[in-house]
């Protein structure tokens, strides 16, 4: 009896092994360099933004910045993931698709790593496995969770992440925190032109001063502080003048000049981030906003802004240390689709509404 009861337990536990052995094999073979063993062999540029200047706050503090990522970011979350076959989603859909075991849903997971894309060119998920390899649960990892080691290794709490345990989501470019070395500078530098030119009234005023006496360092500092409060006092801004002092006017801001270099500040913004201009307020010269195009502009924002960083989602969940072999994962644009049907409303210039197209492309893994 006891010999029946050891023999259950020895192939109880040499079958688990093996499955265990099967899912490490599973893991470490997969033709993909972000899976073998711990992930490393991750070209470093790839992940540039990692190391640049600008920080994604002072990024966001950019109004056109902000206004970009909410619309790229919330339209993509929108999206719905399907993984399926020949074009046929599968059933049952896999468990981690429409569901996540951290304090965000899927949606949130979505959102962020969008986001991440967007600013870093990469994402990093976490996922859980069931004994065959199979994921359970993914979420994101949050960006300050994990680096870039010398070695190129991806670290999560300076530990090396191993290659069944983590999704690296590769993005379309190493991201605008990496290109907007130039674009978000010259932003900044215009905000605060504008800042000064409105505390300012007179930007490029001389105290001129004509008596025989010389004035000390603190007489100097004093006239100008009290000139410059009286000014922007509440009395209209109305200051006086000794005898032996004169102001003179060397000019003022070119308001014009701001205006226009906002504007064109704006424009390259939209192209940094990839979408049209008029979805963050900024005008071309010689173009148009009005309901005749609004469904169009949504259209180019999905087609060149949207549909890329998801596809890189898609891309990389597709391949077969996610899914199994000949299953490829697509998305499910039908919400953002019917939104953008409601785009294509009748006016004076259309003589019936714009059909909505049946359907968005989606990124879908080559079949073997």
């Amino acid at each position: 009896m006891q010999r029946r009861i050891f023999g259950a337990v020895y192939v109880m536990a040499m079958g688990i092994f093996a499955r265990w052995k099967a899912l490490k094999a599973m893991v470490n073979d997969v033709s993909s360099p972000f899976t073998t063993g711990v992930l490393t062999e991750v070209d470093s540029t790839a992940l540039a933004a990692l190391s640049s200047d600008i920080s994604r706050e002072q990024a966001m503090a950019i109004p056109a910045i902000c206004r970009a990522r909410n619309l790229l970011c919330t339209t993509a979350a929108r999206a719905i993931l399907i993984a399926q076959k020949d074009g046929t989603p599968i059933d049952p859909q896999p468990q981690w698709i429409n569901r996540t075991d951290g304090l965000l849903p899927p949606y949130h997971r979505m959102l962020w790593t969008i986001d991440d894309l967007l600013f870093y060119g990469a994402s990093l998920w976490r996922v859980t496995r069931d004994f065959d390899g199979h994921i359970l649960t993914a979420d994101r990892v949050i960006r300050e969770a994990w680096a870039i080691s010398a070695d190129d290794t991806i670290t999560v709490g300076d530990r090396p992440a191993s290659a069944d345990q983590y999704v690296l989501i590769p993005g379309i470019h190493q991201g605008i925190l990496w290109h907007g070395t130039n674009a978000m500078p010259e932003a900044n530098a215009l905000a605060r032109a504008v800042t000064t030119a409105t505390n300012t009234p007179a930007a490029t005023l001389e105290i001129h001063y004509t008596g025989d006496r010389p004035l000390s360092q603190d007489e100097k500092q004093n006239l100008t502080a009290g000139w410059v409060a009286a000014r922007k006092g509440k009395n209209g801004g109305v200051a006086f003048t000794s005898k032996n002092t004169e102001i003179k006017e060397h000019g003022s801001f070119a308001e014009h000049l701001l205006i226009e270099g906002r504007n064109a500040n704006a424009i390259d913004l939209a192209r940094l981030c990839g979408i049209p201009a008029s979805m963050i307020d900024a005008s071309i010269q010689g173009s148009s906003i009005n309901y005749s195009n609004a469904g169009l502009r949504m259209a180019e924002l999905l087609a060149f802004g949207v549909l890329p960083l998801l596809a890189c989602v898609t891309a990389r969940m597709g391949m077969d240390d996610v899914v199994p072999r000949g299953t490829s994962i697509g998305v499910d644009a039908s919400e953002m689709v019917e939104f953008l049907s409601k785009l294509n409303v009748q006016d004076d210039n259309t003589s019936s509404p714009m059909p909505a197209p049946a359907q968005l492309p989606t990124e879908q893994k080559a079949q073997e």
